[in-house]
C-alpha cells in the first residue's frame, strides 16, 4: 500500500496514517461525507454508497482499460513489491518498539509443525496471511465478526487437549479484553 500508485479507499476511513502512499492518486468513495479527506490528502473524493459508485465508474472504463490494470497487478514488479513489504517482519530484532510483523514471523519460525493459530479480525488476520507458512499440517482458524469469539476460545481448548497440538492466538488488544475472561479459566482449569 505504501508503494501504490493509486489507493482506493471504498467505504473506510482507514486510521494508520504511518501506511498511507506519499505520491500516490488517492480516491475515497463513503456514504459518510464527513469522512472523506479525514487523514490522508485526497485527488478525488465521493459520497455514496461504493457499490453504485464503483458500478458507474466500471461503466466508464472500457474492458480493455481493465484489463490492463489487472495484468500490471500481475506483474513482476508487483510481486517485488511485495516482497519488499517484508522489511518489517525482519527488521525487527533489537528495535524499539518491536514491529508486529517481526513477531508473527518468530512465531512462525518457533511455532510446531502441526500448530493450530488462530487470529483476531483485523490487523492480525494480514498478519497471519502474511507472515505464517502453512505446510499442510497446521491450521488457520479465523472469525468474520467479533461475536463469535465467546465460543472460540473454549473450542480450541478442546481440540488442543483432544490433540495435543500447540495453539497460538493472534490477537490484538481488543480481541484479548474480550478473551481475558476464557483465558482466566483456562489458566484455573490448568491448575486442577
Amino acid at each position: 500500500m505504501m508503494n501504490a500508485d493509486l489507493l482506493l479507499m471504498l467505504g473506510t476511513d482507514f486510521p494508520y496514517q504511518q501506511f498511507f502512499p506519499k505520491d500516490a492518486t488517492i480516491v475515497q468513495i463513503d456514504v459518510r461525507g464527513e469522512q472523506l479527506g479525514r487523514r490522508t490528502k485526497l485527488d478525488y473524493g465521493f459520497v455514496g454508497d461504493t457499490r453504485t459508485t464503483l458500478r458507474a465508474s466500471a461503466a466508464e472504463a472500457a474492458p480493455e482499460q481493465r484489463r490492463r490494470a489487472s495484468e500490471r497487478l500481475r506483474s513482476a514488479h508487483y510481486r517485488r513489491r511485495a516482497r519488499a513489504s517484508t522489511s518489517l517482519a525482519t527488521e525487527g530484532s533489537g528495535q524499539k518498539p518491536i514491529h508486529p510483523q517481526y513477531v508473527v514471523r518468530v512465531l512462525d519460525e518457533l511455532a510446531a509443525q502441526d500448530a493450530v493459530f488462530t487470529c483476531d479480525v483485523g490487523t492480525p488476520t494480514i498478519w497471519a496471511a502474511r507472515y505464517l507458512t502453512m505446510n499442510g499440517r497446521r491450521r488457520l482458524l479465523a472469525r468474520s465478526t467479533t461475536a463469535r469469539w465467546r465460543t472460540r476460545c473454549r473450542r480450541h481448548r478442546r481440540a488442543s487437549e483432544s490433540s495435543r497440538r500447540q495453539v497460538v492466538s493472534l490477537s490484538g488488544d481488543g480481541g484479548l479484553a474480550m478473551l481475558m475472561g476464557d483465558l482466566l479459566s483456562l489458566r484455573r482449569c490448568a491448575r486442577r
